[in-house]
């Protein structure tokens, strides 16, 4: 859909061009995303139709449960590591004590 303005100006179309230096932008610094902050996203959200921003909203929560998920696994394995780190130490019990204030265990 190209409207009377953009045939002023060559047919300059911003919202491929929003999109495309987004991506630059993205590839160039490594930089990763979240789904709101995509402006995709943010188009939907303020112009798409219903079903259009249902999808959106369910796309968006199953990262966010994904990420939270993923979250809890690094959390535990964390803890996983500081135990068996504790529990391979040779130390006397006064210093087990005082690591174990330190690590909470």
């Amino acid at each position: 859909m190209i409207t009377q303005n953009s045939q002023k100006f060559g047919q300059f179309k911003r919202l491929n061009f929003t999109e495309r230096y987004e991506k630059a932008f993205d590839r160039t610094f490594n930089y990763e995303r979240e789904l709101r902050e995509i402006f995709q996203y943010r188009k939907v959200t303020l112009k798409g139709t219903v079903i259009q921003r249902t999808d959106m909203i369910v796309v968006d929560r199953s990262l966010q449960s994904r990420q939270a998920k993923e979250q809890s696994q690094t959390v535990e394995q964390n803890q996983n590591e500081k135990k068996s780190l504790y529990s391979n130490l040779k130390l006397s019990t006064s210093n087990k004590k005082i690591l174990g204030l330190i690590f909470g265990m």
